[in-house]
């Protein structure tokens, strides 16, 4: 995680050109998502993640 407002120069070096960003570098190929990372799903899906089931999240059905 890059503190961009502590480590500019390594915000920098990641090339963040907007906030707020998410990169995953591993497994390749990387990956960024950059906007809006408020919908849990839309997120974990780009990233390529599977999707949290009711149950790991703690909602009762």
């Amino acid at each position: 995680m890059i503190d961009i407002l502590e480590m500019p120069e390594r915000a920098e070096e990641a090339r963040i050109l907007a906030v707020p960003a998410l990169i995953r570098e591993e497994p390749s190929p990387s990956v960024r998502v950059i906007g809006d990372l408020t919908d849990e799903s839309v997120v974990r899906r780009a990233l390529g993640l599977p999707p949290l089931d009711r149950e790991t999240r703690g909602a009762s059905s």
